[in-house]
């Protein structure tokens, strides 16, 4: 189980062992266990390696913090045992999301001088095939998808109320008119009061996508400013990276954030983005041998519970292609 929850940290496993991973943690006869492994990687952090100790509570109110503990707890953490310090009062689902976070303490912990620039930010990191809540201080609620990372300053709702996204986020804002909020990205601005929107933004995706619920976003364009619209509930911008193109579609909006509650909505959309939702959700490599593959268009409804072979086999029915699985890599090929 060590070696697994390495793996883990690393963002290197399949979704079965994400799922063993999870059982472990849900399992209350695994707590001695869990409590062992957690202690053995404290007790190689010496309390000469610790540094600065105003620094290092800093920064565990904070990992703590990202998990949505309650602030009145963070200010009475005590140095006890290492998995009791931080499992006492969470679910054992939020400790599965904990463990990235633990990775980060670890590290600092191993360095006499850490570098005080370091945790300027607050960073939240989402493995593939996880979803992550949080709140951020200005009460507004945030979840982010697979393979996903929020940033915000420490200076967040004093100075302004500014995020940087890379990936997909879906956000209920908190109104605050004397301070917008606004979701950075590097193709894409989106500015808003208070409302419910999705923002997709994967660097490795052709297209950053929003949609809105409820409300009204401004979207701009940050590279050559050429653009910017104003989205209504019920619509989807969609910003083409290669020429800079920004439309927008009316849209069934709830079907934008089904990943929240474990669905995988594919409303025509091109073949390739979806195999690319696919390899983040279950953490597996697609190969395409034939790129005709990528331009065909999907409609369907699956649940993330369901293996990745169920959902191909359906996928590929009545179809020009068939696919190959060895381990985590799924090969694509025409007939």
């Amino acid at each position: 189980m060590k070696d697994l929850i390495l793996k883990f940290c690393k963002g290197n496993y399949s979704r079965e062992e994400f799922q063993m991973i999870k059982a472990f943690f849900q399992d209350k006869e695994s707590a001695d266990s869990l409590e062992e492994h957690l202690q053995s990687y404290w007790n190689e952090c010496k309390d000469s390696s610790i540094g600065d100790e105003a620094e290092f509570d800093r920064i565990l109110n904070h990992v703590l913090h990202v998990i949505n503990a309650e602030p009145k707890k963070l200010l009475k953490v005590e140095r006890l045992t290492f998995a009791k310090k931080f499992f006492t009062g969470f679910s054992r689902v939020a400790a599965v999301l904990l463990i990235p976070l633990l990775v980060s303490l670890f590290l600092f912990l191993r360095h006499d001088k850490p570098d005080q620039t370091l945790f300027a930010d607050n960073v939240v990191k989402v493995s593939r095939g996880v979803v992550s809540y949080l709140h951020l201080p200005d009460g507004t609620q945030v979840w982010l998808n697979s393979g996903s990372r929020l940033t915000y300053s420490n200076a967040f709702n004093k100075e302004g109320r500014n995020v940087t996204l890379e990936g997909e986020a879906y956000f209920e804002v908190t109104k605050n008119p004397k301070k917008p909020f606004v979701v950075h990205g590097k193709e894409v601005a989106v500015k808003v009061l208070g409302t419910k929107f999705d923002v997709k933004s994967y660097n490795e995706d052709a297209s950053v996508v929003v949609t809105l619920l409820e409300g009204s976003v401004h979207l701009s364009d940050v590279i050559d400013h050429s653009s910017s619209l104003l989205l209504r509930p019920n619509e989807r911008a969609t910003f083409i990276k290669e020429n800079s193109k920004l439309t927008i579609n009316k849209v069934n909006a709830k079907n934008a954030c089904g990943w929240i509650h474990g669905n995988l909505i594919f409303d025509d959309e091109e073949f390739g983005q979806i195999l690319k939702c696919l390899e983040r959700e279950y953490n597996i490599t697609i190969d395409v041998r034939d790129r005709e593959i990528e331009q065909l268009h999907f409609y369907g409804k699956f649940r993330n519970t369901q293996p990745i072979e169920e959902i191909l086999n359906i996928m590929t029915a009545n179809q020009k292609f068939h696919y190959d699985k060895k381990e985590n890599v799924i090969t694509l090929s025409l007939n």
